[in-house]
């Protein structure tokens, strides 16, 4: 491993991901985490590393980096290589760490990439002994086999012979548990038992001695109705009280109401000089994190299979009578922080458009603010009335954002989030 290769001793988890198969075996569709909260774990070569996805082959562009993942059956160890758009040396050469192996699947996901702006290639190094189909070569660039686009050459060689074919490697080792599976429904009451045999007879008891029976009386003559009394004079009346609280504005006639929850707790940033970073994404019953900074617009485009489950379509025109947002603070995870504002907005999307903008009409500024003196569960709250019309197939997506007063960013800000919104 190359000395400027630095790995923490930490172990890593890697997320749950599912998969959904065609006949014959092919992968369809990969699922990615509904909440994604990825934290760099190494450094090399000047960026920061972890372990990445393995169930996801190829280059991938995920929120704030790219997932590397390659499979290898007989290499003992590979490099990856980094260019700039038609030059032919590498800026970067990130090796694989041994622990971001599984098996024979390398992965790792680099932080501050943009995959528009690069190129890539492997390093492989192994055996060589082509009698046995092995020609491994660790001067030689490869491509990667499950790359969507191959760049730099417009004209290739003559192919080659073909190579003698290997022998069938060993059955690899069995990979790691799954996660477990949701808890299924509660079964069927069964059936009554028969009924046991009955006990034993207890003895008869004596009979108790007859008393001797009373005289009946004779029934008294019902005595007559009396005449009624003059009514009384009317008294006079009391002092008016004073008018009670104004209770919360009820749902108008004809509201309808949907609810948005967290599940888990959402998490949100703050970058410098204390704007929004990352926003929390709220959807019914999940949570997940935006692209930072947020702005007044949130283009979805590159990441759409990933923000898809925080979003969803009205089906008809409809109109928002109000918004309720809720926020319960979570232990905070460092000493000091500034004073801390939620802010809650619906960003809204065209039917054919990948880009959402916030409705105006819909923010709300949670209250109280968070402080040092904020104890874990405290109930954050606030509430909006509009008359604010949406139309049909319009897409609508819920934000929680944080500001500060401070200058400095903060990492993470968590709490559960509850919301509800009455149309028409």
């Amino acid at each position: 491993m190359n000395d400027n290769v630095t790995v923490k001793d930490e172990t890593v988890k890697a997320p749950c991901i599912t998969e959904q198969k065609e006949a014959g075996g092919q992968i369809s569709k990969i699922s990615l985490p509904r909440t994604i909260h990825l934290v760099p774990l190494d450094y090399i070569s000047g960026f920061e590393v972890r372990p990445g996805f393995y169930e996801i082959n190829g280059a991938t562009a995920i929120p704030g980096g790219v997932n590397f993942t390659v499979y290898s059956h007989e290499a003992t160890s590979i490099e990856l290589l980094l260019f700039r758009p038609m030059e032919e040396e590498p800026f970067a050469v990130l090796p694989f760490p041994e622990h971001y192996r599984i098996g024979n699947v390398y992965s790792m996901i680099v932080f501050g990439l943009d995959i528009e702006k690069f190129e890539y290639a492997y390093r492989v190094d192994g055996p060589y002994d082509p009698s046995k189909g092995l020609i491994y070569d660790r001067s030689k660039y490869l491509l990667d086999p499950y790359a969507k686009a191959v760049t730099g050459q417009s004209r290739w060689g003559v192919t080659g012979p073909q190579g003698i074919q290997g022998e069938v490697g060993p059955i690899g080792a069995q990979g790691p548990k799954g996660c477990q599976g949701d808890e299924g429904p509660i079964g069927p009451t069964g059936a009554t038992g028969a009924t046991g045999p009955a006990g034993v007879a207890g003895a008869t008891g004596a009979t108790g001695a007859t008393g001797s029976a009373g005289a009946a009386g004779a029934t008294g003559a019902t005595g007559a109705t009396g005449a009624t009394g003059p009514a009384g004079a009317a008294g006079a009346t009391g002092a008016t009280g004073p008018t009670g609280a104004t209770g919360p504005a009820g749902a108008a006639s004809g509201e309808k109401m949907l609810f948005f929850g967290s599940q888990g707790p959402a998490t949100m940033t703050i970058i410098k000089d204390g704007l929004p970073g990352s926003p929390a994404l709220i959807g019914f019953g999940i949570s997940g994190q935006g692209p930072s900074p947020l702005t007044s617009t949130i283009n979805v485009e590159d990441i759409d299979q990933i923000i898809s489950p925080y979003y969803f379509t009205v089906p008809f025109t409809i109109e928002i009578n109000g918004l309720m947002a809720f926020f319960y603070t979570f232990p905070l995870t460092f000493l000091t922080i500034p004073t801390v504002t939620i802010k809650a907005q619906l960003y809204e999307a065209k039917e054919t458009s990948n880009i959402f903008s916030a409705i105006e009409e819909t923010l709300i500024t949670l209250t109280p603010s968070i402080t040092d003196a904020t104890p874990s569960g405290t109930l954050l709250s606030g509430e909006v009335r509009t008359n604010r019309t949406v139309e049909k197939n319009t897409k609508l997506m819920l934000v929680y954002f944080a500001t500060s007063n401070g200058p400095d960013k903060v990492d993470a800000i968590l709490g559960y989030v509850k919301a509800s919104l009455a149309y028409t």
